[in-house]
């Protein structure tokens, strides 16, 4: 979520649009990025969603719903 959160534009999205419109913008390929920088720290995780999309969809979504739970702490311009 953290490498997720530094992506302003991302954050926007979600925060100015409900789920499934943020879901159709550039969230899922920011989890993805961020899943990939991962792969390092958290080899095996990462591996599991690069190679199940459906496991990768979900993880987007909880990304999803913790940015907009958190949306106070980094909200571009406030």
């Amino acid at each position: 979520m953290n490498r997720v959160r530094e992506n302003t534009v991302v954050v926007e999205q979600i925060l100015k649009n409900d789920r499934s419109v943020a879901l159709q913008g550039d969230l899922g390929n920011a989890v993805r990025q961020a899943v990939i920088q991962s792969l390092l720290a958290e080899g095996e995780l990462a591996q599991i969603a690069l190679r199940d999309k459906q496991v990768l969809a979900g993880f987007t979504g909880i990304i999803y719903d913790l940015v907009k739970q958190n949306q106070v702490w980094m909200y571009p311009g406030q």
